[in-house]
């Protein structure tokens, strides 16, 4: 099943679970940490495209450790909210 994302979409569900989000020039990039652990470093092109190719999109699911295709959708369309994502990412021991 593939994973569709928009640029907006990607800065809100990032922003959504604590994430921060640093401009730069090409790229902006999600950075989170949880208490002082580093979770993950996700660049988001800045392309003149809304879109996020396919492969890119798949690459944000693996980066935000959910174990599935459905909890990466809640977390997209928006009724997964931040505590849930701790939650999952600390039965996997990953906090």
């Amino acid at each position: 099943m593939s994973i569709t994302l928009t640029r907006q979409q990607t800065e809100n569900m990032l922003t959504k679970i604590g994430a921060e989000i640093i401009h730069g020039a090409k790229h902006a990039n999600a950075h989170l940490k949880v208490n002082g652990k580093h979770i993950f470093l996700i660049p988001i092109s800045r392309s003149s495209k809304d879109n996020i190719p396919i492969g890119t999109a798949h690459r944000i699911f693996k980066q935000t450790l959910l174990e599935n295709h459905e909890q990466f959708m809640r977390l997209r369309n928006c009724p997964m909210k931040k505590e849930e994502y701790l939650s999952i990412i600390s039965v996997q021991g990953i906090v």
